[in-house]
């Protein structure tokens, strides 16, 4: 998995969106430093708040699982999301 992909592509949905990292970390309720992790991709968000962070970023799920499925070597992603990003 490339979290730096997915941390890029976080980044430049909240950049876009006009929201400063401490502000999403308020509206996510997680600290600002896990903003940063995610957004240098050290690490990535809990799928349990993707829901909430697109919809704070005004961005489609569908988006983040094409880059989420892009930066992954796993085969069995393509197969299980495959209708859900065409």
């Amino acid at each position: 998995m490339d979290n730096e992909k997915i941390g890029v592509f976080l980044k430049e949905k909240r950049i876009k969106s006009g929201i400063k990292s401490h502000e999403l970390a308020e509206i996510l309720n997680y600290h600002h430093k896990y903003i940063t992790y995610w957004e240098k991709g050290l690490s990535r968000p809990p799928d349990a708040i993707m829901h909430k962070y697109s919809e704070a970023l005004k961005f489609h799920i569908k988006e983040y699982l094409k880059v989420f499925i892009d930066s992954s070597d796993c085969y069995v992603n393509e197969i299980l999301f495959q209708d859900q990003i065409k």
